[in-house]
């Protein structure tokens, strides 16, 4: 599992998170566990960060945190 970092065009109409950090196995996993206040109709950017720690990918996929 890696470290996905989804980015967000969020500016005007789109209001809300700018990027959300989630430990997932695939690009698709990630996306689905976006969290329900990210703007699902703005622009999204998907990038892969290894940066993932040995603890964090023992937790399974989950959503280490956003803004």
């Amino acid at each position: 599992m890696w470290l996905y970092v989804v980015t967000q065009d969020t500016r005007f109409p789109y209001v809300g998170a700018r990027y959300v950090e989630i430990i997932a196995a695939s690009e698709h996993e990630a996306l689905s566990l976006m969290p329900d206040a990210y703007p699902k109709a703005a622009p999204t950017h998907v990038r892969v960060d290894r940066s993932a720690s040995a603890d964090e990918v023992a937790q399974g996929p989950h959503v280490k945190c956003w803004w």
